[in-house]
């Protein structure tokens, strides 16, 4: 029995890196999941231990793997551009896994005045709370302005909560998710630039959306000094925010 549970516990650790990395890099997955029953992945979710005395539907290990999961998912469908009946009918089927992990979340609290020594946060709840919001934006994106606008807002809010003393205990790949949030942003000053009027019609949503975006990239030159690859990240941000500036 704990050999088989260890065995589970090792395969989904190798399923979020590969998820992560595909996230962070946009590689092909390692471990494909199709819809084939051939395909598909049947491992068990992570299951904690009798004495761990917690639901298993509120296992962390097992809401990091589904949070990951959903997010990847999530991203390929946002990127998909022929809106047919197979994407609506994929679409569907995540908005109703992302409505189950979240009613499965507990809340994260941001600073524990309990801990001693960094991080001040917990670290996996916040991995797990950004990935579902990202999730969010990607699946409403074009479909619900306001629950994309209060997902944005959310990660947000997270980010604000971390000390720098936090950055180093992050998952590194968390730049990659402040990254769709960065492109969401700079939608809406995209947005607000081409619409009636113009800039100057729109001047304080681009404001807070310029603000939002210097935040963004600012944690992710704060994660660089740990995970280089967010400064990468940052670059590639900057980088558009220049273009859609001219």
């Amino acid at each position: 029995m704990e050999e088989t549970r260890n065995r589970i516990s090792a395969f989904w650790q190798v399923f979020i890196v590969d998820r992560c990395w595909t996230i962070a890099n946009g590689l092909p997955l390692a471990l494909p999941d199709g819809d084939s029953n051939h395909a598909r992945i049947k491992t068990p979710w992570p299951m904690p231990l009798p004495q761990d005395n917690v639901e298993p539907s509120k296992y962390i290990p097992a809401l990091r793997a589904k949070a990951v999961a959903l997010l990847e998912r999530s991203g390929r469908l946002s990127s998909n551009a022929i809106k047919d009946d197979d994407y609506w009918g994929q679409h569907s089927t995540a908005v109703i896994a992302l409505k189950r992990l979240s009613s499965s979340l507990p809340m994260f609290v941001g600073f524990e005045p309990w801990r001693i020594q960094a991080p001040f946060i917990d670290a996996d709840l916040f991995a797990i709370h950004t990935a579902a919001n990202v999730t969010v934006i990607h699946l409403y994106k074009d479909i619900n302005e306001e629950e994309t606008t209060k997902a944005m807002r959310t990660v947000l809010s997270l980010i604000r909560q971390l000390s720098d003393a936090d950055y180093e205990f992050l998952d590194p790949t968390l730049s990659a998710a402040w990254t769709c949030v960065a492109k969401a942003y700079m939608r809406t000053i995209s947005l607000a630039a081409e619409a009636p009027g113009g800039p100057a019609a729109y001047s304080n949503v681009i404001a807070v959306a310029e603000g939002e975006l210097d935040v963004i990239c600012n944690a992710m030159r704060v994660m660089s000094a740990f995970f280089p690859i967010a400064g990468e990240h940052a670059k590639k941000v900057e980088q558009e925010r220049q273009r859609i500036r001219r």
